[in-house]
């Protein structure tokens, strides 16, 4: 029973200390995609940014290939990671979800490479306001992204947003300079605890989708 007892302790042992490795080799891998991708963010635009080239340099599995942003997993597993480091009031991190407008339309209208680009688009727009203010994106779904800003002043909460739904109608698409994208945006001001700020976010952006092109905060 003893030498039982001992090798499970062993092998729980083992085991944990293998997972702190594998979280200790993705939290690398997250680091280093973010040092690289601010290089390239400071002279590339976002269809001649090629990032199947950044995963292929840092790892594959942690970003969409198609938007560069990071997956949803990598998404949840960062985001809450930061906050827990909140530590006072000052300290408030803000959530949003951000859905494409009508995607099902646009690739049945324009075929599927126009929706792909409007995607990888949204990633681009995205990524520059996660720089600003210190934040993280992600895909949370087919046509959904999840954005994270830390250090944003309250006032401008929902200006920010309104100028990143404005930025999406009003940048051109290469090949479909006709179409104008447009998204619907639900956020949230204090995101912590995170379950509720994503059950809160996304009953915003349900709200928003109703009118189309619109935030709600």
């Amino acid at each position: 029973v003893i030498i039982f007892i001992l090798s499970f302790v062993l092998f729980a042992w083992c085991v944990s200390r293998y997972m702190r490795s594998q979280r200790m080799t993705v939290d690398s891998l997250i680091q280093s995609v973010q040092m690289l991708e601010r290089k390239l963010y400071l002279d590339k635009n976002p269809h001649s940014l090629d990032f199947n080239e950044v995963l292929q340099l840092t790892g594959k599995g942690l970003s969409d290939s198609l938007t560069g942003v990071v997956t949803r997993s990598v998404f949840v597993s960062q985001v809450n990671g930061r906050l827990k480091n909140l530590v006072g009031s000052e300290d408030v991190a803000a959530f949003c979800f951000i859905d494409l407008d009508d995607l099902k339309k646009l690739n049945d209208t324009y075929g599927h490479g126009a929706g792909d680009l409007a995607l990888k688009n949204i990633g681009y727009i995205l990524r520059e306001y996660e720089k600003k203010f210190d934040g993280l994106t992600g895909r949370y779904g087919g046509d959904e992204f999840v954005l994270l800003l830390s250090h944003i002043p309250a006032e401008k909460f929902r200006s920010t947003l309104e100028r990143i739904r404005g930025a999406v109608y009003t940048t051109e698409i290469p090949q479909y300079e006709n179409i104008h994208p447009t998204v619907s945006i639900g956020g949230v001001y204090q995101a912590h605890p995170l379950i509720e700020a994503i059950r809160r976010a996304d009953k915003l952006m349900y709200w928003a989708k109703q009118k189309r092109n619109d935030v709600q905060t």
